[in-house]
């Protein structure tokens, strides 16, 4: 958001030193110190490089329209310089910018592993891709064996931390055929009509910002509703009076209709499945269901909203050290599994349930299919071994264990397991 605000308020605050009155100066002034300040304390290297684009970009502007203003200039210059003191006065910023903290430089290593992982999950999908949806379920086929004991047992990754590693992922040579047929339509558009809108010349600089910014960070619905708003407003332009039709009217009406009323399905949804949550962890489990059927009623084209009801039963269940204490779980898991069949964290709460319900066979095969996905999980054979060990198996319990023990050497809990089924095979 720094970004788009510094893309947004800096060629504003150049304008108004320019030519606006000293009243008039204040607001974009306001905005773009508030701008400079979120991007250098994000400490975030891809908002930095994001906000550096908007200013060279922004006075090549002024070198193509032979901008002769020294009050202009003179406000991107200050703007430029007002940021870089303030990132030398950032320790912790500057840090992470040069790669000298261990933190910092072990994230750097992890990014470029996940970007080269990625690119074998787009070798393996290139035509398609694997989805607006698939990319979480699809990569831990391609994660390395030390992926999960760096980043942490139970955890997943959603997106490659780019935008165009996004876009070939989820739509393949398609999809990146389909962006660049928009992007070269847009730019027809903006050439035949020149840049105008509410935004002018700053709308394209906070999209190229955050586009920037974009190719070495995640996606999220806090920056990526700002730049819809900010891409229609700045490409969009009054039809002509001759032109206007009564049936481009009825279908744009009815298609906003139609996403109002979707908006509201969605955010009545995220309220009930809020209270659900809240119900499950009073222990009013008859509540939770209530309100996580409404829910997904609610949001019907939502696959993961299963998948995270059962997450959260499978932890209630396991918590309690039963499924009886949520009798409908076993439905729910079977619910986010036919929806999801791809997905190893779906088959890891169904085999928690199904552990908790006596049904350690059912567990077991669903582990299994989970391994098949996620072979790098060392969450997945933990829980294999002790199921296959409680299930009278013991030897193919040490196989998973030992597993299990190689991807997460250092987990105790992995560790302690292990020599629990060693000491008792050895006995």
């Amino acid at each position: 958001m720094g970004v788009i605000g510094l893309g947004l308020f800096l060629p504003a605050f150049a304008d108004a030193m320019a030519a606006a009155p000293r009243l008039h100066r204040i607001t974009p002034l306001i905005g773009l110190l508030s701008a400079i300040v979120v991007v250098v304390t994000s400490a975030s290297r891809g908002a930095m490089l994001g906000g550096a684009a908007v200013i060279v970009t922004l006075i090549g502007v002024g070198v193509f329209r032979r901008e002769r203003t020294a009050r202009w200039w003179a406000a991107v210059g200050a703007a430029a310089v007002a940021g870089l003191v303030l990132l030398l006065v950032s320790p912790f910023t500057l840090s992470r910018l040069a790669g000298s903290s261990e933190k910092s430089a072990g994230s750097a290593a992890n990014r470029l592993e996940l970007w080269s992982t990625t690119t074998s999950l787009i070798g393996g999908h290139p035509v398609a891709g694997v989805g607006a949806n698939g990319y979480a379920d699809a990569i831990t086929a391609f994660l390395g064996d030390s992926w999960f004991a760096t980043i942490g047992i139970g955890g997943w990754i959603e997106s490659p931390h780019s935008v165009i590693l996004q876009i070939a992922t989820a739509g393949g040579l398609l999809g990146m055929l389909a962006v660049l047929a928009f992007a070269a339509l847009a730019a027809r558009h903006l050439r035949r009509q020149g840049v105008g809108g509410p935004f002018g010349i700053a709308g394209l600089l906070a999209l190229l910002g955050a586009g920037v910014a974009l190719c070495v960070h995640f996606t999220s619905p806090g920056t990526m509703i700002p730049l819809c708003l900010i891409a229609g407003a700045t490409l969009s332009a009054p039809p002509a009076e001759e032109h206007r039709q009564r049936w481009t009217r009825i279908i744009t009406v009815s298609l906003l209709g139609l996403w109002v009323v979707l908006l509201a399905m969605s955010v009545a949804a995220d309220h009930r499945l809020s209270d659900g949550m809240a119900a499950l962890s009073d222990g009013e489990t008859a509540i939770a269901e209530r309100e996580f059927r409404a829910a997904s009623v609610l949001r019907f084209w939502d696959a993961d909203l299963p998948l995270m009801v059962s997450e959260s039963l499978a932890a209630t269940a396991e918590h309690a050290g039963t499924a009886q204490a949520v009798p409908t779980a076993a439905s729910w898991a079977l619910e986010a599994t036919t929806r999801l069949p791809a997905s190893a964290r779906a088959l890891k709460a169904e085999a928690v349930i199904a552990q908790f319900s006596g049904r350690l066979q059912y567990g077991i095969t669903a582990l299994e299919r989970a391994a098949e996905l996620a072979p790098t999980d060392p969450q997945i054979f933990h829980r294999l071994g002790g199921l296959q060990f409680l299930n009278g198996a013991p030897q193919a319990a040490l196989v998973s264990l030992e597993r299990a023990s190689a991807l997460a050497p250092n987990d105790p809990d992995v560790r302690a397991t292990l020599e629990y089924v060693r000491s008792s095979n050895a006995n």
